[in-house]
């Protein structure tokens, strides 16, 4: 089976994650069901973290269970933000190898600072412990998480990384300006995305948005004034967008069904469209500056 772009996230998994999510965590069966899917249909990369419930400890059994899929999955996690200890070798490796524990692997593809804090304020001791982690086979690539360009900035001044993990959506395209991305690309940095649905925020009845999404209203009467005169489903509006960027590696998607991740696939394998939609769609017209909107972590 042909790789693609995506990588199965795994929050949904742990917690129940997205503000269009209605149903909650799937049972573990159902997720089982999920992640075989996936494997079988070309998804060899799994994105979680420490912090995501116990989702770490579900794909360390359905690796257990599925041994020969071992070798075909690359597994991604985070470690928890420390920002509240004192960031030191033995706080880094303790946290690392609980992970690996979780996730019953003797190494992983990747390890990355979930919190951007945690370099900015102990880049020192970061640097050395994860570069040890490197060397020594744990892992065999250092990654940052991140949400603006002001700390791009910082960490290609002050740390070497090799996969960075970035929001870009049809409404937030702030790192889509200024070369950024082939900035990135040209240093043999790996670009993966993440909300591309903005965590179900485009999935919103315009009609019925709490109140702090009010200003939504325009962008979403927009997209689905388009998915319903052409005929595309808005998953596809999203994913073709940026499907279509050709510095992004890969794609971070996050799943609660099986049949969404039947559709995104699908969607994913289906190149032909993306030029096609990109004639008749101007996505500018979705842009949203709003940090407030774009940013999840501000909801609250």
């Amino acid at each position: 089976m042909k790789e693609n772009k995506l990588v199965l996230g795994t929050a949904q998994f742990g917690l129940d994650y997205g503000i269009a999510n209605k149903i909650g965590k799937p049972e573990e069966n159902k997720v089982f069901e999920i992640m075989k899917y996936a494997v079988e249909n070309g998804i060899n990369y799994f994105d979680t973290a420490y912090s995501y419930g116990n989702s770490e400890i579900i794909i360390g059994k359905f690796l257990n269970f599925h041994k020969n899929y071992k070798n075909k999955v690359n597994i991604i996690t985070k470690m928890s933000s420390l920002k509240n200890k004192k960031i030191n070798e033995k706080n880094i490796n303790n946290c690392f190898f609980q992970s690996l524990c979780r996730l019953k692997q003797a190494s992983l593809y990747c390890y990355m600072i979930h919190d951007f804090n945690d370099i900015k304020n102990n880049c020192d001791e970061i640097v050395y412990s994860f570069t040890k982690l490197k060397n020594d086979d744990y892992i065999k690539k250092i990654g940052v998480s991140i949400y603006d360009k002001s700390q791009i900035k910082f960490l290609l001044k002050n740390f070497n990384f090799d996969l960075i993990q970035i929001p870009i959506n049809i409404f937030d395209q702030r790192l889509l300006k200024d070369d950024i991305l082939l900035d990135l690309k040209s240093r043999g940095i790996e670009i993966y995305t993440r909300s591309v649905f903005l965590q179900g925020l485009i999935f919103l009845d315009k009609n019925n948005l709490p109140s702090k999404f009010k200003s939504v209203k325009k962008q979403l009467e927009k997209l689905n004034d388009i998915s319903l005169k052409f005929n595309i489903s808005k998953e596809e509006i999203a994913l073709a967008f940026i499907i279509a960027i050709n510095e992004i590696d890969k794609i971070v998607i996050g799943i609660e069904k099986i049949e969404q991740l039947k559709r995104n696939i699908k969607i994913a394998n289906n190149f032909k469209n993306f030029n096609k939609i990109k004639s008749f769609i101007n996505f500018k017209d979705f842009v949203i500056e709003d940090e407030n909107i774009i940013d999840p972590r501000k909801w609250v």
